[in-house]
């Protein structure tokens, strides 16, 4: 009962927001409530709660922020919008990746630690 209102609700939002005159989804998505709402990301033209995706070597578009600003805001406001900090990882996105980098100037070290969800 909860999924499937959840699911309802986030349908009727993507009808609302993603597919736009400039965004076109594929027939199954606009026609099936339980699509998982999947577009193509390559069709994303408008900045993503303000910033603009980057087109990695591989052809995958990303977004790069820093994680506290979703994880300690209920809100963010860029671009003269304010969004929802729980809208920002919806079922279009396929792939989250945290980078932590640590910092020893005493020990002169560097280190990276990054994982992939």
């Amino acid at each position: 009962p909860f999924g499937s209102k959840w699911v309802q609700s986030e349908h009727k939002k993507a009808m609302e927001t993603l597919c736009t005159a400039d965004v076109t989804c594929p027939a199954r998505m606009t026609e099936n409530v339980d699509s998982l709402i999947s577009c193509d990301g390559e069709t994303l033209t408008d900045p993503f709660f303000g910033l603009l995706g980057i087109e990695e070597d591989d052809g995958r578009t990303t977004f790069n922020d820093l994680l506290q600003s979703y994880t300690d805001n209920d809100f963010i406001y860029r671009s003269g919008e304010l969004e929802l900090t729980d809208d920002f990882i919806d079922t279009q996105t396929k792939q989250l990746q945290v980078d932590m980098v640590f910092v020893a100037p005493e020990q002169s070290t560097l280190t990276l630690l990054q994982f992939t969800a």
